[in-house]
């Protein structure tokens, strides 16, 4: 048979090789197969986005135990500072979180300015800044009353545009976690959400 007797032939043809260069012809045939394999894994590898960053460590451990209860995949940057979730469950871990109170990192208001450096730093990241630093300050004040175990506080500002009508009013959504409902001394506040028009 025709088929048989290529096969034959190309057999003879390996062993004629020799051990040395069989070994070779194996290292790189093994290397090749790897390196499929390692690509392979990691463009399959679910993508993920950023949920917090600048964690500190007890945050991040936190954060972890309690995606990991609620069977939410997640993965921590190399540094250790950031969570990472896979892509489009971002708002409900958030959620998750906010009603747990994390993160807890005592660098949540106006003291983020601190570690803010005059040199290289962008109008956008003085905005991102000054609207993190808002929504801590309130989430602290909130958690000052009776009853609030912990709260969150989301901030989105009035976006101006030149070429519209109507312009965005300021917003804010407030996740508040309350204490146990069977003491009868507390009364829990409802958690609330609402639009405020800034002013002209």
């Amino acid at each position: 048979m025709p088929g048989r007797a290529h096969l034959e032939k190309l057999w003879t043809n390996i062993l004629e090789l020799g051990p040395r260069r069989l070994i070779a012809l194996g290292l790189v045939g093994l290397t090749v197969f790897l390196a499929v394999g390692l690509g392979a894994y990691y463009l399959s590898r679910p993508l993920r986005e950023t949920l917090y960053a600048g964690l500190s460590r007890d945050d991040v451990t936190r954060m972890g135990a309690a995606l990991k209860d609620a069977g939410i995949p997640f993965d921590v940057s190399a540094d250790g500072t950031a969570v990472l979730v896979s892509y489009g469950q971002t708002a409900q871990a958030r959620m998750l979180l906010a009603e747990k109170g994390l993160p807890q990192s005592g660098k949540a208001g106006y003291e983020l300015f601190n570690d803010l450096g005059s040199l290289g730093l962008t109008s956008f990241m003085q905005d991102i800044t000054r609207v993190r630093a808002l929504e801590g300050e309130i989430a602290r004040t909130i958690q000052t009353l009776k009853g609030v175990k912990a709260a969150r506080v989301h901030i989105v500002m009035p976006d101006p545009g030149s070429f519209r009508r109507e312009q965005q009013p300021a917003s804010a959504s407030v996740v508040v976690r309350t204490e146990p409902a069977n003491d009868p001394s507390v009364a829990p506040p409802s958690a609330s959400w609402w639009p405020r028009r800034s002013p002209a």
